[in-house]
């Protein structure tokens, strides 16, 4: 079964009338319609990035969404879309939007298009989707270990007070070794890319004083003085000086500069010219560069991976047998490992 977008507002409708007293007429609710449609494109194209992603779920003329986990996604997203930590959102500030929140957006943004590759590569891009998860499932974890020693009031009914007391200890000193132990990892994962980087970058910068490559940073320097330099460009800055001076003599003039800016001059003919010049300027870099034999380089060193360093870390400062034991181990998979040791340890006492 289906619910149209339709559907979902007036279900949203319904809700507020209740709470209401029964005040909402039929064209209030049609005024209503026409906002959540603002909302919902707004929400696809601005805030998730999904403009062209979203025309899939349409059939016909009208978006549709499968009854359950999808419809109940839009009703929520729809219906506190004014509330704080969507407004976060809308302003862009995704941090402060909390994990949680972010996970329940991505995850039901994820369903709603079947784990669809390209969307799920936007979200990781937009909202770092990937360590948000994590984080919020080591939250998780936490709540787990308060409810683990809540309940443990009511758990067990041979063990005395005191026996409960003991348990408890047990459990602050593991979570307190858990805690120490990843610090521990973190502190030798810097260790490890500080040394790796003083020598690999020294080698790195003895072939560039050689002058074997051309390092991109050059490259990027190079074209921006040709760009700064071009005649055209000077002539775009003095128009704009000019302008600004006109509107900086005219007190009473309430509207900000720009405005003054993009009625002289035309936007999209200047925007469209600069392009060009940008483009011929990069051009006529790389040529020279050709000409000379030589090639452009990322100054980026290649750096041992993330699970690497990780790794030999982690075999540094944890039990090595438990590296061990997984066929060429992942960050995830020596998290997950640690993790359960951890947890099944304060289970078991």
């Amino acid at each position: 079964m289906y619910y149209t977008l339709r559907d979902i507002t007036d279900k949203i409708c319904k809700r507020q009338e209740e709470k209401e007293a029964g005040n909402i007429t039929e064209q209030l609710t049609d005024s209503r319609y026409g906002l959540y449609q603002k909302y919902f494109s707004e929400f696809f194209r601005n805030i998730l990035g999904l403009k062209e992603e979203m025309k899939s779920l349409k059939k016909g003329n009208v978006y549709r969404f499968q009854q359950g986990e999808d419809e109940e996604f839009i009703f929520k997203i729809l219906e506190g879309y004014t509330d704080e930590p969507m407004s976060l959102l809308r302003r862009g500030e995704l941090e402060k939007a909390g994990d949680e929140f972010i996970v329940f957006i991505c995850e039901g943004v994820r369903h709603l298009f079947q784990g669809e590759e390209g969307v799920c590569q936007k979200l990781e891009y937009r909202f770092d989707y990937s360590r948000r998860k994590k984080r919020e499932t080591i939250r998780l974890m936490g709540e787990k270990i308060a409810d683990l020693i809540d309940n443990s009031a009511y758990e067990y009914e041979d063990l005395s007070e005191q026996d409960r007391q003991e348990w408890i200890k047990g459990v602050e000193d593991g979570f307190t070794e858990f805690v120490s132990t990843w610090k521990h990892v973190r502190c030798h994962m810097n260790n490890i890319r500080e040394a790796e980087k003083s020598n690999l970058q020294e080698i790195e910068y003895q072939r560039i004083e050689a002058g074997e490559v051309i390092t991109k940073e050059d490259v990027a320097m190079e074209e921006n003085q040709r760009f700064n330099t071009n005649e055209e460009i000077q002539k775009m800055s003095a128009r704009c000086e000019e302008i600004s001076k006109k509107h900086n003599s005219k007190s009473a003039v309430k509207k900000p500069l720009f405005t003054h800016i993009v009625k002289e001059i035309n936007q999209e003919q200047l925007f469209e010219k600069m392009d060009e010049i940008e483009k011929e300027c990069h051009r006529e870099v790389m040529n020279e560069i050709a000409e000379l034999g030589k090639t452009v380089q990322d100054t980026k060193i290649e750096l041992m991976s993330s699970a690497e360093v990780f790794c030999k870390a982690f075999c540094e400062v944890y039990d090595e047998e438990m590296v061990e034991a997984l066929i060429e181990p992942s960050v995830e998979e020596l998290g997950d490992a640690v993790l359960k040791s951890i947890m099944d340890s304060l289970v078991e006492k």
